[in-house]
């Protein structure tokens, strides 16, 4: 009787050691596997910045040092004035062109922060997240831009050519952000140019004849190849 209860209490020991193991490795997974990527982040950060301005110095080394030059001194003056959205949004976009998109994205961020109205910023993030594989991210920020404009035709174009590219969304998703961009803008050249030639490429011939004909009186100085064209499409 005995021995059986010394094997029972066994088996509960084992039993209670493996849970606690188990819990005390979930918790230290959880707290790692953030630091990692982080770490991860930074790393590949700093991999982007030194092939980026490699790059540049072979091709271009004078602007590599006006891009540096110009970070420089706009870190100098935000010092001074840290709520100077243009000057974060410069930064933001002097800091893309040099690989580094983790400050980028925070510089950006902080544009418009302080400038709600600040669709370049905005603009801007969208494809550092596009560039950067954060699609997600991209697509909420081209939304944004939308939201706080949806007069002006940029955000739907962006969100249509992330959709469109194959790496997020659907082309479905594309042909309706730019139909509803040009219920919302009619006649826009841009959105109707966008629309022709997204037909086209689905082999849509009618569509985007009717759209390219659309674009002649949006688009008087166009004309002539609009038309060709057309006329091509029309064989």
């Amino acid at each position: 009787m005995w021995q059986g209860n010394k094997k029972t209490k066994y088996f509960i020991y084992v039993a209670i050691l493996l849970v606690l193991t188990g819990a005390g490795v979930s918790v230290w997974l959880g707290y790692v596997k953030p630091r990692l990527a982080v770490n991860l982040a930074i790393d590949q950060n700093q991999a982007r910045i030194k092939a980026r301005e490699s790059e540049l110095a072979q091709v271009n080394p004078g602007m590599l040092e006006k891009i540096k030059k110009g970070n420089e001194s706009l870190l100098v003056k935000l010092k001074e004035n840290p709520n100077d959205s243009p000057s974060w949004f410069s930064l933001g976009t002097g800091k893309k062109n040099l690989g580094d998109y983790i400050g980028a994205e925070e510089a950006l961020q902080k544009a418009i922060e302080l400038d709600k109205e600040s669709i370049n910023a905005l603009s801007n993030l969208g494809t550092l997240y596009v560039e950067w594989r954060r699609y997600s991210e991209a697509e909420q920020t081209f939304k944004k831009m939308i939201e706080r404009q949806p007069k002006m035709s940029e955000g739907y174009l962006r969100l249509s050519e992330l959709y469109e590219s194959g790496n997020y969304g659907t082309k479905q998703q594309a042909e309706e952000i730019l139909i509803t961009g040009l219920a919302n803008i009619p006649e826009h050249p841009s959105i109707l140019f966008a629309l022709a030639e997204y037909y086209q490429a689905q082999g849509d011939k009618a569509k985007a004849i009717s759209y390219y004909e659309r674009l002649l009186p949006a688009a008087p100085q166009n004309k002539a190849a609009l038309e060709e064209i057309i006329k091509e499409l029309k064989k």
